[in-house]
C-alpha cells in the first residue's frame, strides 16, 4: 500500500512595498488542510506531520503487524507488548533533516496506542537516546551514592521491534517547470528474526513553474 499527495506551488509575485512585512501569526502546526508553507528546497513540518500519521494509521490498521502483536503475546513473553527501539531513519536528500521530527510522532502514537512500549536506552538519533539509564549503573564504585540504592547491572531490555527508513529526493525539471517529491520509507522489523512485519511509504510532492520574467 502507498500514497501519494502531489501540491501545486505557485510563483511569487514580487509587488509590495519594500519593508512592508505581515506581522507573524499563530498556527495550528496539526492542521494541514489549511494552505500551509510547502518550500521547494527542504522537507516541511507540514510533510512531516501528514508522513507521520500516515505510517501511524497504517500500522494501526495493518493486519500483519495484528498477527506479530498477537504471536508475541502468545509466545508467552512477560510483558505483551512488545519493545520497539528508533533505529536510523537515512536522510537521502539534499538537505538537512531532523528525523525526531517524524520518528517521535510515530513511536508516541505507538506507545499511546499501547500496542507496543519504547526504549530510550537505544536509539539511532542522540535527539531520542537517554544516556541516563546506563550511566546511574556506574554509580556502583561511587562512595558519595547508597549503594542499596544503585541501579543493578543486567536489568536492561533488548528490542524486540525496530523502526527505521528512509526519506528520499526526487527533482525533476522540464523547462520552467521543477516537480520535488519526498518518498517516506518506513518498516517494522522483528529484531529477533529480521522479518519485515510491516512496511509502508506515502510520496509527498510539489510543482512550481518559474515567471518569464525570473522574478
Amino acid at each position: 500500500m502507498s500514497h501519494r499527495i502531489l501540491f501545486s506551488v505557485a510563483a511569487a509575485v514580487l509587488a509590495t512595498a519594500a519593508g512592508c512585512v505581515s506581522e507573524p501569526e499563530i498556527i495550528d502546526t496539526r492542521d494541514t488542510t489549511t494552505n500551509r508553507v510547502r518550500s521547494m528546497e527542504k522537507v516541511s513540518s507540514t510533510d512531516f506531520i501528514e508522513a507521520a500519521e500516515y505510517g501511524i494509521n497504517s500500522i494501526l490498521s495493518d493486519e500483519i503487524f495484528s498477527e506479530y502483536l498477537a504471536e508475541y503475546k502468545a509466545a508467552g513473553h512477560g510483558n505483551s507488548r512488545p519493545l520497539l527501539m528508533i533505529s536510523a531513519v537515512q536522510n537521502r536528500t539534499t538537505a538537512h533533516v531532523d528525523m525526531p521530527l517524524l520518528t517521535s510522532r510515530i513511536s508516541s502514537a505507538l506507545l499511546k496506542s499501547r500496542k507496543v512500549r519504547v526504549t530510550s536506552v537505544l536509539a539511532a538519533d542522540s535527539a531520542q537516546r537517554d544516556t541516563a539509564s546506563k550511566e546511574l549503573r556506574n554509580l556502583e564504585d561511587d562512595e558519595d551514592f547508597d549503594q542499596q540504592s544503585v541501579l543493578q547491572r543486567g536489568t536492561l531490555k533488548s528490542p524486540d521491534l525496530t523502526l527505521s527508513g528512509a526519506i528520499i529526493e526526487q527533482r525533476n525539471t522540464s523547462g520552467r517547470t521543477t516537480e520535488l517529491t519526498y518518498f517516506f520509507d518506513m518498516r517494522l522489523t522483528n529484531s529477533r528474526t529480521g522479518e519485515v512485519v510491516w512496511e509502508d511509504h506515502i510520496e509527498i510532492g510539489r510543482r512550481q513553474k518559474r515567471p518569464l520574467l525570473g522574478l
